[in-house]
């Protein structure tokens, strides 16, 4: 059936936009973030297909070295990436310098930063946004698809540095945490990965 004229141009506007989603190599609708759709630069400009990351859990993190958040942050990341990731944990790491300008440095600076101070041997990904119309399609995909954070609303945008989301072994978002994570939270997240972790493999329908 022919579109009427009204309709026309919205529906043409609609296909560019899907269109453009797809030249990223973003599909909006995709189910799994370790879908072969996905991929993101690390801080050395290598490209990391998210597939990779199938049968792992992962907490995927926006960072930054110059906030009031970034020493508890990257002290607790790097505890749980240690205590994990022989188990199948992965963090991922993006810097981001929406927030404050927090994050300044380049691609250098950042990776020294995190190397000399905390040592960190997860995952440290390439400068994004993670709001607005140049946010990385990883994270518009987070926000689309993870639960709430407490407190917030789904789907809302990333209110600062150090939003977390955790990702089950079949890229499924499963949990969002905000940024002023107390111990508590802190624990009930090394709960959530330990009992992730437990799960035996479903390969069902998503």
């Amino acid at each position: 059936m022919m579109l009427s004229e009204r309709c026309a141009p919205m529906a043409a506007a609609m296909l560019l936009l899907l269109l453009g989603s797809m030249a990223e190599g973003h599909n909006p609708e995709a189910k799994s973030l370790y879908d072969g759709d996905f991929s993101a630069l690390d801080i050395n400009g290598r490209e990391m297909p998210l597939s990779e990351l199938q049968g792992k859990v992962t907490l995927v993190v926006n960072v930054a070295s110059q906030c009031g958040y970034t020493d508890a942050n990257y002290k607790a990341l790097q505890e749980s990436y240690s205590k994990y990731a022989e188990f199948g944990v992965e963090v991922l790491a993006f810097p981001c310098n929406q927030f404050g300008a927090q994050e300044p440095g380049d691609a250098a600076a950042i990776s020294s930063f995190v190397a000399d101070k905390y040592a960190a041997t997860f995952p440290l990904m390439a400068k994004v946004e993670v709001n607005g119309p140049q946010q990385h399609p990883v994270f518009a995909w987070l926000k689309a698809n993870a639960p709430a954070a407490p407190g917030k609303q789904q789907g809302a945008d990333i209110a600062w540095n150090f939003e977390k989301f955790l990702v089950d072994k079949r890229g499924r978002a499963i949990r969002r945490y905000s940024s002023d994570m107390s111990e508590l939270d802190v624990h009930e997240l090394e709960t959530a990965i330990y009992n992730e972790l437990l799960k035996e493999e479903d390969h069902g329908e998503l």
